[in-house]
């Protein structure tokens, strides 16, 4: 039961993380980087990124890693088909099958990696969700410039 809610609240923080890239890049306000830009999928890239920092530290066999990639090529392809849809009206029907889609991933993974792998994955998404806690914490606190 204690592994499961630790998955559980790690799913609901990568979940966060690729919501908050898909309410950002939404609307008709355009992607990052202003009005008529596209966005860059910088977001996905960073979560992308900070995985295969923590799949990395999980000593994966040459099987597990590509399985691993085949499996996290189908879940971006996925997200791009999804986010591509920017239609304001599907907005709540695009994050859930979004939330669908990752949970899709994320028991697929589970079934790739050892027991040993899924506890330490869950540890090191723990740590990451705090120290994203953090940095949000000390954006928050800053002093807004005065013009």
């Amino acid at each position: 039961m204690k592994n499961f809610v630790k998955t559980f609240a790690a799913f609901v923080a990568i979940l966060g993380v690729v919501a908050g890239a898909f309410a950002q890049n939404s609307g008709p306000r355009g992607g990052p980087g202003g009005p008529g830009k596209k966005g860059d999928g910088q977001h996905r890239m960073m979560l992308g990124k900070k995985e295969n920092e923590m799949l990395a530290k999980l000593n994966l066999t040459a099987e597990q890693k590509s399985k691993v990639k085949a499996l996290q090529d189908v879940r971006d392809r996925t997200f791009k088909k999804l986010m591509s849809d920017r239609d304001p009206s599907k907005r709540e029907e695009t994050g859930n099958k979004m939330r669908e889609a990752m949970k899709r991933y994320e028991t697929a993974l589970d079934k790739i990696l050892t027991p040993a792998q899924r506890t330490k994955l869950t540890q090191l998404r723990e740590a990451a969700k705090k120290e994203m806690e953090k940095r949000r914490g000390e954006k928050g606190s800053k002093p807004t410039p005065k013009p």
